[in-house]
């Protein structure tokens, strides 16, 4: 641990955890929706239902989505920018969901290519994380290297994808597999210690039964 996990990142909004987690959420988001974002329906709960004005965290969302850094003085104006992109964006409170983590929120979007929904955690330091995405649980933590793998529950199909990791020589730090039903789909969370070749994607993106692949990278 260093002074930066005690003290946090150096940020526009007045919380390490409502603001510099809720933009680092926000661009782990844009990394994981393809194409150019058209709509933004993000809900608040928890906390941040009740500060995430005082704090700015919905100025942050937008501006993380958006590819803006914590210290960025643009997340100031992110409202106007997503504007210019053509970004229509909603926002609401639910007080009744009893959220993960009290720092939570959803973000339903759509893009030109796909739809996508994840609910985003924050739970201190800065620190980003994506609890579920594509329906499934799942835990995809900023400041790692990892890739999502959207696939049909298939026999073999897991060493497969193992295997191509293995053949570029890049080591599996930690492997998550969900599926909610038996022979359904199924998400392979994959966190490595090297960063993610794009050859490497693309060549699992390839193996029969792979639906959809997404990388999230170490910043």
């Amino acid at each position: 641990m260093n002074i930066f996990d005690v003290a946090g990142p150096i940020t526009l909004g007045p919380s390490s955890s409502h603001t510099a987690g809720i933009i680092r959420i926000g661009r782990i988001y844009r990394k994981l929706i393809k194409g150019k974002i058209q709509e933004l329906d993000i809900t608040f709960y928890g906390s941040l239902a009740e500060t995430f004005y005082g704090h700015r965290s919905h100025l942050a969302i937008i501006g993380g989505i958006l590819g803006f850094r914590e210290s960025d003085e643009r997340v100031r104006e992110s409202f106007k920018y997503a504007e210019k992109e053509g970004i229509e964006f909603k926002f609401h409170v639910d007080r009744e969901f009893y959220p993960p983590h009290p720092v939570s929120l959803r973000i339903d979007g759509r893009s030109d290519e796909e739809e996508l929904s994840v609910i985003g955690v924050s739970p201190g330091g800065g620190v980003a994380e994506i609890h579920e995405i594509w329906g499934f649980p799942a835990l995809i933590r900023s400041g790692t290297n990892t890739v999502l793998v959207l696939h049909r529950d298939t026999p073999g199909l897991l060493s497969k994808i193992a295997g191509r990791v293995f053949a570029f020589g890049i080591n599996i730090g930690t492997a998550h597999l969900t599926r909610l039903r038996k022979g359904g789909e199924a998400i392979l969370v994959l966190e490595l210690d090297d960063p993610i070749d794009e050859r490497l994607v693309k060549i699992i993106e390839k193996i029969d039964g792979v639906l959809k692949v997404r990388t999230v990278e170490d910043e």
